[in-house]
């Protein structure tokens, strides 16, 4: 819990281990590095003075874990790429509380090369994030499926709470795709912009 950023070379670390940067309180910043085995649980969990979090992932079916970005109360923004060209999302992008209890963060950004069979739930995904208002879907292949399950939009922190004042940002030629698409045209019908 008490690594800092000068002692880490983010170009060593390619496969860490759940838990592996939990409550580090002296990180500050996080600048991309590329994970062979996905983000699994817990792994920058209540790095509380964390600003900056942006992480790659070239693993053909990314792990995901349960509450890897909980509690990392400084970060207004968090950028996830998802590099592999071939990305099959055999299960999905779900894990529970992942982005949960930071009361600042606004804006979340997902790079998928290749969308097909890739899928995004709302199950605890954003929950307890009131400061949520944007979500960039950096997607090259058509609507991406939001499963909406069981949760439905209360789960989508900020969005949620204060729909009209929150923005999906979507390719152009696609918007109209999504504001009428499954599960996503509620959060239309809500009062988030596609844009």
């Amino acid at each position: 819990g008490t690594i800092a950023d000068s002692e880490i070379d983010w170009s060593k670390i390619t496969a860490p281990k759940e838990s592996a940067f939990r409550d580090c309180k002296n990180l500050t910043s996080v600048d991309n590095p590329t994970f062979t085995n996905g983000f699994l649980s817990d792994l920058f969990r209540g790095c509380s003075n964390l600003t900056h979090l942006e992480v790659s992932t070239t693993m053909l079916n990314p792990q995901y874990g349960n509450s890897t970005m909980r509690a990392c109360s400084k970060v207004k923004e968090i950028t996830l790429h998802f590099l592999n060209p071939n990305l099959r999302g055999t299960g999905v992008f779900a894990g529970t509380y992942f982005f949960c209890d930071d009361t600042i963060l606004e804006t979340v950004i997902l790079h998928v090369p290749n969308n097909s069979g890739f899928r995004l739930s709302s199950s605890n995904l954003f929950y307890s994030t009131p400061a949520l208002r944007n979500l960039v879907l950096k997607f090259d292949k058509g609507v991406v499926n939001y499963y909406g399950g069981g949760w439905g939009l209360p789960h989508w922190g900020g969005i949620y709470s204060n729909p009209t004042e929150s923005t999906i940002y979507v390719p152009q030629a696609l918007i109209s795709d999504y504001q009428t698409a499954t599960n996503w045209s509620n959060l239309y019908a809500a009062g988030v912009t596609f844009a």
